[in-house]
């Protein structure tokens, strides 16, 4: 009787083991919905853009931001879909253009992205770089 005891307990504890041994593993959504490392993004915008206006920056409808002519910016942002916002600074002789474009992107965690703020045609826009 000790014996199927000690058996049966030895096999609980085996297969408690093995069960452990081999945790299921995430999807990559999972993953990037999970992570606390943040991406980067890397705006800039040319000097000779053929509008002097600063251009507002909404990340995720929380963080704003400038970018001057020919500035460059680095934000921090979460990783996974990040919301974009773009508008041209509603000042001055800006004000009476009313121009605005809303994009998303997908970085991945600890990711480096690099964009150029263009404004062309009477759209505005980011537009990827290689870096």
């Amino acid at each position: 009787m000790r014996i199927a005891r000690l058996l049966a307990s030895l096999l609980l504890g085996f297969s408690t083991l093995a069960s452990q041994a081999n945790p299921p593993i995430p999807s990559p959504t999972q993953h990037v919905l999970s992570s606390s490392i943040p991406a980067r993004l890397i705006i800039s915008r040319d000097k000779d853009a053929p509008n002097a206006c600063d251009v507002a920056l909404q990340v995720d409808e929380q963080l704003n931001a400038r970018v001057p002519l020919g500035e460059t910016l680095e934000l921090q942002v979460p990783a996974g879909e990040v919301g974009l916002l773009l508008q041209l600074e509603p000042t001055g002789y800006c004000a009476q253009i009313p121009l605005q474009n809303a994009q998303s992107i997908l970085i991945q965690p600890g990711e480096t992205r690099y964009f150029q703020l263009v404004y062309r045609n009477d759209a505005l826009f980011l537009a990827p770089q290689v870096n």
